[in-house]
């Protein structure tokens, strides 16, 4: 049972939506105190449980505001009892089960470089509009070079075994589904991000058959 704090009610049908929602990249539009952040962080907890010994990143643009909002708002809901036995840094929270999940800013120099040496199973982009298209695509590709995590036996079996498995790594191993899901605010026509989710962009069918789809949430 994943142990966490008891969700009574959805703060909306668009925190519902993101958390149920499959391996396809995911964003979550809406304003202060809509609810994403929480969603974001349920779906990253669910996921990192579910697949022992996986690696995560939940990714801001700005140390201060990880630390203080996302960061904040993840140990509210990841509870101790998921990693008193494991370790906790400033950087990185290694879970019980082996699950490691990496808290990362770019604001720093080096920012691109650490994004291309990390190997990955899920990313969280947060506040995902402060963040560069390089960057997202940069870290995109890092989805599913992570090949130590357990897939559990159930999994295989939902697709006829582990023969049938769509998600493998380059080299062939099979690795968990690719989460890429993040929130942020509403943006413009200008910017990346109206392009690839936004239902009025003029390059929606592209992004559609990638799998790219979007909510926009109330406060």
């Amino acid at each position: 049972m994943l142990q966490t704090r008891t969700i009574k009610k959805w703060a909306n049908e668009g925190q519902q939506w993101l958390v149920e929602r499959g391996a396809a990249p995911t964003y979550l539009a809406g304003g202060i105190n809509s609810g994403k952040t929480v969603g974001c962080c349920l779906k990253m907890i669910a996921l990192v449980v579910k697949y022992p010994n996986s690696r995560a990143a939940i990714i801001r643009r700005s140390k201060t505001q990880l630390q203080k909002t996302t960061m904040e708002t993840w140990y509210q809901w990841c509870l101790p009892q998921l990693y008193n036995r494991g370790h906790r840094t400033e950087d990185a929270l290694t879970l019980n089960n082996g699950s490691k999940i990496y808290f990362i800013h770019l604001d720093q120099s080096n920012s691109l470089d650490l994004l291309a040496g990390l190997e990955l199973n899920f990313a969280y982009p947060s506040q995902w509009e402060e963040i560069s298209e390089k960057a997202t695509d940069l870290l995109d590709v890092r989805i599913g070079r992570w090949t130590g995590a357990v897939i559990p036996q159930e999994d295989f079996d939902a697709f006829g075994g582990k023969e049938n498995w769509p998600w493998k790594s380059e080299e062939g191993e099979c690795v968990p589904p690719r989460y890429l899901f993040g929130e942020g605010y509403v943006t413009d026509e200008g910017h990346f991000l109206y392009d690839r989710f936004a239902p009025d962009s003029p390059n929606r069918e592209k992004w559609a058959r990638l799998g790219y789809e979007s909510r926009i949430v109330d406060t």
